[in-house]
C-alpha cells in the first residue's frame, strides 16, 4: 500500500464517529430546550371543611337567646330531638321563662319562643293537660308540647286515633310551677283530635284536644 493510500484512510476514519455525536445531540435536540420559567404549582390535598352540627345548631341559638337574657339556668337544657341536620331542645332561663329553640341546617328553619309557663292552664276546669307550646311546626313534621300536674302520669297519647311518638322532657323548677313537660312529634298537620290518656292516683284519665 503506497503512502498516499495511507493518508487518505486516515483522514477518513473519524468521519462515522463523528456522524453519531451528531444524531445524537439532534436526538437531545428534539425534546425542546429545558424551561427556564417557575415550576408549574401542584395542587396538594384540600383542607376538609368542618359540616355543622345539631351541636353548632344548639351552640348558635343559645348564644342569641343568651344576647336576649334568655340564658338557661342551672337546671340545664333539656334535648327535644336531635338528627345531624337538624335540633329541638328546652330550657328554663335567667328571666323565669320557658324556652323552646328549634333550628335546621337547611337556614330555613329557626325558630325560638319563651314564655311564662304560669299562663299555661288546661281548657277547662276538670282538665289535666294545659298546652304550653303548639301545635305548630318543628324541624321535620310537627310537635306540640304540654305540662301535666306532677303528680299525672301521661301513659299513651294517640292522634287521629294513632298511637305517636312522645316523650316526658323535665320536671319544672318550683319557680316556674314544678309542673310535668310532655313533648310531642306530630305527624302530620295538627288538625284533629289528640286523645293523652294519664295515671292519675292510680285512676286512668282519658282528655280529648282537639285541633283546627
Amino acid at each position: 500500500m503506497t503512502a498516499r493510500l495511507m493518508r487518505r484512510l486516515v483522514r477518513l476514519a473519524p468521519v462515522p464517529l463523528a456522524l453519531g455525536l451528531l444524531l445524537g445531540c439532534g436526538a437531545v435536540d428534539q425534546s425542546g430546550p429545558a424551561s427556564t420559567g417557575p415550576a408549574p404549582s401542584v395542587a396538594g390535598p384540600s383542607e376538609p371543611t368542618a359540616t355543622p352540627t345539631a351541636v353548632d345548631l344548639k351552640a348558635a341559638a343559645l348564644a342569641k337567646a343568651a344576647a336576649e337574657g334568655e340564658t338557661p339556668t342551672e337546671a340545664g337544657v333539656s334535648e327535644l330531638a336531635r338528627e345531624p341536620d337538624h335540633a329541638s331542645f328546652l330550657w328554663e332561663s335567667a328571666k323565669g321563662h320557658l324556652c323552646l329553640a328549634q333550628t335546621a341546617l337547611s337556614g330555613g328553619f329557626d325558630m325560638r319562643q319563651c314564655g311564662n309557663p304560669a299562663t299555661a292552664t288546661p281548657k277547662t276546669e276538670d282538665a289535666a293537660v294545659a298546652p304550653v307550646f303548639g301545635p305548630g311546626m318543628a324541624p321535620k313534621g310537627w310537635m306540640f308540647a304540654f305540662l301535666t300536674e306532677h303528680a299525672d302520669r301521661v301513659t299513651s297519647v294517640r292522634f287521629r286515633g294513632e298511637e305517636v311518638a312522645w316523650k316526658f322532657v323535665r320536671t319544672l323548677s318550683p319557680a316556674l310551677t314544678g309542673r310535668d313537660l310532655y313533648y310531642v312529634q306530630l305527624p302530620d298537620a295538627p288538625k284533629g283530635d289528640l286523645d293523652v290518656t294519664l295515671d292519675v292516683g292510680g285512676q286512668e284519665k282519658k282528655e280529648r284536644l282537639h285541633f283546627t
